[in-house]
């Protein structure tokens, strides 16, 4: 998301495309610019449960990182789009014949394997 916005695409555009609002991805650019990959990297979405997910950016770098197998990109994928709902986890999961909770221990995890 924010490598297109460098990339020159439009920001409002993009944070459509991504499900996020254009403040989101203004934050997540300053992050970026300030920081690097690692100030993203240190975004973590609190649930309920106080229990940290990955953020959309944090989920899309995974897609894109040689750190996961191709399976395991299939999980990344899933978790994106499905972001949000617990219903829609438990679909995702049924369809790459996984347990709701894997997936779930699989998105908590996320953030030590990149």
């Amino acid at each position: 998301m924010v490598e297109q916005v460098l990339n020159g695409a439009n920001a409002v555009e993009v944070a459509g495309l991504f499900g996020v609002a254009p403040p989101t991805l203004y934050k997540y650019k300053k992050l970026y610019l300030s920081g690097g990959l690692a100030a993203l990297l240190s975004t973590r979405k609190k649930t309920r449960n106080n229990k940290t997910r990955p953020t959309l950016q944090v989920l899309s770098l995974a897609l894109h990182s040689d750190n996961f197998t191709p399976n395991e990109k299939k999980r990344v994928e899933a978790l994106i789009s499905v972001w949000g709902g617990a219903l829609k986890l438990k679909e995702a999961a049924s369809q790459l014949g996984m347990t709701p909770q894997g997936l779930q221990s699989f998105r908590q995890n996320i953030h030590k394997k990149l």
